[in-house]
């Protein structure tokens, strides 16, 4: 969804405001998702996506990791955070008088199968995204805070 590569780039507050018009343009002219359900597109991938792929991304530089396993890390994050997020969102739209979690276990369960690969392609395109970048434009990583000075091939 871009929502990783967005939070690293942009930060977490500026990447859901990102996500929200992606979100709208997809709604309006895709027919993704629809108008009625934006706000709770926008909580799964614009808020959980854009804090978890931030939230990873530092926390793995934090603790030495290259570039492209953060960038890895982050894109994968967004992902399934987002689809956590929205089993929730499901589990609590749906529970009725039954338990939350349960219902949350099966229902984020069955977006294994299709969100386990696509967390990896979106941890795969975020990693080559910030990798790209740290070669071709590392000066623009280092004003942005991304990339140490000494790190950067400048």
């Amino acid at each position: 969804c871009g929502t990783g590569i967005a939070a690293i780039l942009l930060g977490p507050l500026v990447a859901v405001p990102v996500a929200v018009v992606a979100l709208l343009l997809q709604a309006l002219f895709l027919a993704h998702g629809g108008l009625s359900t934006l706000g709770a597109n926008v909580l799964a991938m614009g808020i959980a996506g854009s804090f978890a792929a931030y939230g990873c991304f530092r926390l793995l530089r934090h603790f030495g990791t290259g570039l492209a396993v953060a960038g890895f890390g982050a894109g994968l994050a967004a992902d399934w955070a987002t689809y956590l997020a929205t089993s929730a969102e499901l589990a609590l739209g749906l529970r009725g008088s039954e338990s939350f979690f349960p219902l949350f276990g099966t229902i984020a369960l069955a977006f294994i199968p299709t969100q386990l690969p696509l967390g990896i392609v979106e941890g795969a395109m975020t990693a080559g995204v910030v990798v790209m970048l740290s070669r071709k434009r590392p000066d623009l990583l280092v004003k942005m805070k991304i990339l140490k000075a000494e790190e950067a091939r400048i």
